[in-house]
């Protein structure tokens, strides 16, 4: 088990993860998860977005 905040480390090491958004918690595979919308939703704010294409956070201009 590997816990971390760290989506980029998250997807490149981990067979699967493990989501938390109370009170739902959604496990995946790693490729599963980065292209199930998942992560986009959960972190979804004005300066970020996820690209799931890539695996990476994006910062917006």
């Amino acid at each position: 088990m590997f816990s971390t905040h760290e989506l980029d480390i998250a997807l490149s090491m981990c067979d699967s993860i493990a989501l938390l958004d109370t009170p739902n918690l959604s496990c995946l595979t790693a490729s599963e998860m980065q292209k199930s919308g998942y992560i986009d939703r959960l972190f979804q704010n004005e300066n970020i977005r996820f690209d799931s294409l890539c695996g990476t956070m994006i910062l917006k201009q």
